[in-house]
């Protein structure tokens, strides 16, 4: 299971004991948010939806969605809704599939984005690696891990894909630790990647794409926050406490 990198289902990958990018974007914010993390219940958004639905037209060309008309309080309605959940696909509204094709339609037309899912064996690849300096064992799902070449691709969906807005994405949402976990898994997996390309497309009209990685000098950065965060991860579970917040010393902000 260990140093390759293989399909395996989102249900399979979640439940495999092993440290990934999510854990450790809550780890960053403290070991008491990750411990909570770790137990709130899954909720499941129409975000959500929109964003695993658009993944898998783009990365896999699968359609995993129906069309199910109807008001979603009858009875007959939440009979159909059910009945194409039991297939494993999610129901939607008339008309709720066209964002969807619209971003598909984008992503594929981009000169850097037309790239994602050529290849649909190398999407979705899970992969696991034991990290040689703390021995946890580190999980990542790679959007397109392509088989030769130098790039990692991830692809995500967004209000405003430009580079001054998507910059705050990758802060607000540790996309640069992310970056740099996958390309450490990777690494490990055999595959030596040079870059960490995220494929940004924007979920409204004009559904623009982007193509958007860190500078040297924030991938640097990135990777040192996340030596330091493996390294404090570690040591948090050999002594088994997660307790540790905000502290209690008085802290100072600028406006």
């Amino acid at each position: 299971m260990k140093n390759e990198l293989f399909k395996l289902s989102d249900a399979e990958y979640f439940a495999a004991d092993a440290v990934n990018a999510s854990s450790l974007k809550q780890f960053a914010k403290s070991p008491a948010h990750y411990k909570a993390y770790l137990n709130a219940p899954n909720k499941k958004t129409n975000a959500f939806d929109v964003g695993k639905l658009t993944h898998s037209l783009i990365l896999e060309n699968v359609e995993g969605w129906e069309i199910v008309e109807g008001n979603r309080n009858a009875k007959a309605t939440k009979e159909a809704i059910a009945e194409v959940e039991e297939r494993g696909r999610l129901a939607i509204k008339p008309g709720e599939d066209d964002a969807i094709n619209q971003m598909s339609m984008s992503v594929e037309a981009h000169g850097l984005g037309r790239y994602l899912g050529q290849d649909v064996k190398r999407s979705e690849l899970a992969g696991f690696a034991e990290d040689p300096e703390t021995g946890l064992l580190l999980k990542a799902k790679f959007d397109y891990a392509p088989s030769s070449g130098s790039v990692l691709f991830d692809l995500k969906t967004c209000q405003d894909a430009s580079e001054r807005e998507f910059k705050w994405s990758i802060k607000k949402y540790g996309y640069d630790i992310q970056a740099a976990h996958y390309l450490h898994v990777a690494k490990l997996c055999g595959m030596d990647y040079e870059q960490f390309i995220f494929i940004a497309v924007e979920k409204t009209a004009p559904y623009g794409t982007n193509a958007i990685m860190l500078d040297a000098e924030s991938m640097e950065r990135a990777n040192h926050k996340y030596r330091l965060l493996l390294e404090d991860f570690k040591a948090c579970k050999e002594s088994g406490d997660f307790s540790q917040c905000y502290g209690d010393e008085l802290k100072e902000v600028t406006l």
